[in-house]
């Protein structure tokens, strides 16, 4: 049975997500519909399977120059391209081809051997022609017309199997955009969360607290899942919001040795700590948390979460301890930490999640 009480009306059903855009779009011409959405479309990025990837904040396109491309984001690491097309409605597979059509035209006109020694992006070698990931974004339900398209004749076909044989397109339409716009919501809003977390090693256990091993990939997944509300409990998370009017300040020796040296990694940090108000033992390397969030490590996860790579993950030690309260953990977790006693009060009373929730319920969002 869903949950609707953590989301608001128009993120209970697709048919309310639609006619939520309908009543903010319905008075709008073509273009300025095209122009919002658009918008709407670059802040869901991230939160998409694609978007997720360690790609960086997608960019406009020029009007006039964007080869059927509204958006590019360009990988934090590898330099590989994220290319989006956003339409508020797809028609019929027709307008479908249209779309699949200028990808290829694009990636034919910038990055295919035949467009010459240098690309058009940053004077892009052929050597060293990153790679091309395209993702569609649009309020219609296209089960149907894709079925249409899969079995029709354009010449925009192939190009199109391609890309999906190699896991390069990601299409976001309808339900698809619902999951995603509750994925953001849930991350940005919803607070301590009942979640499994499972350890690379056989977990030790004295009394309340349990120790293991965590791999990157469980903590993408964790963060994939739950976004920031794991770090609900987090001062230091408070701290530099609140400081340096960012999400996360991300230390740079931990990003190096994360992408340069990640079998160093364990032996290197020191780790992460999770309260949970409850613990159950699953089996020897699984444990099931209940309103469980990070309280300290918060930089580590995020230098893991958006710099690790699937070919070369990283190990962290991880220690759960099953408390009612966790400002006690937090307070001793952090007293190594410049955090202030008053800075450690607010925090228990006053976090980034809640500020951003209350503001979302009345229509606003929190920028830095």
């Amino acid at each position: 049975m869903n949950n609707y009480s953590e989301f608001p009306e128009y993120l209970h059903s697709y048919g309310q997500l639609r006619d939520h855009f309908a009543s903010h779009f319905a008075e709008a011409s073509a273009h300025e519909r095209g122009k919002r959405f658009v918008r709407v479309v670059r802040e869901i990025i991230p939160f998409t399977q694609f978007g997720n990837k360690g790609f960086g904040e997608a960019e406009l396109q020029q009007e006039s120059h964007d080869d059927g491309i509204d958006l590019i984001a360009k990988h934090k690491t590898n330099g590989n391209l994220l290319c989006i097309q956003s339409k508020y409605t797809v028609a019929d597979k027709s307008a479908f081809d249209s779309i699949i059509s200028k990808f290829q035209g694009f990636y034919k006109k910038n990055f295919s051997e035949e467009s010459g020694p240098l690309f058009a992006h940053g004077g892009i070698t052929l050597q060293n022609s990153p790679i091309l990931y395209f993702q569609i974004v649009t309020t219609q339900d296209l089960s149907r017309i894709i079925k249409s398209y899969e079995k029709s004749h354009y010449t925009s076909l192939s190009f199109y199997e391609k890309l999906i044989s190699e896991n390069r397109l990601e299409i976001i339409d309808g339900n698809k955009m619902l999951d995603v716009l509750k994925t953001a919501y849930r991350k940005a809003n919803v607070l301590p969360s009942n979640f499994d977390v499972n350890f690379e090693t056989n977990h030790i256990n004295k009394g309340a607290v349990y120790i293991g091993v965590m791999s990157s990939k469980e903590l993408r997944r964790l963060y994939s899942t739950y976004g920031d509300a794991l770090f609900y409990e987090n001062i230091r998370d408070f701290l530099d919001i609140r400081e340096n009017g960012n999400q996360f300040s991300i230390n740079g020796e931990i990003i190096k040795t994360v992408q340069e040296e990640p079998e160093q990694f364990l032996s290197r940090n020191n780790g992460i700590v999770l309260k949970a108000r409850k613990v159950e033992e699953i089996g020897n390397k699984q444990l099931k948390l209940t309103e469980a969030s990070i309280v300290n490590g918060c930089q580590t996860t995020m230098s893991i979460v958006g710099y690790s790579e699937d070919d070369a993950e990283c190990f962290v030690s991880a220690k759960v301890v099953e408390i009612e309260n966790a400002w006690n953990v937090a307070r001793a977790a952090n007293l190594q930490n410049d955090v202030g006693r008053l800075e450690l009060e607010i925090a228990q009373f006053l976090r980034p999640q809640t500020v951003s929730k209350a503001a979302s319920i009345d229509g606003y969002k929190i920028v830095g």
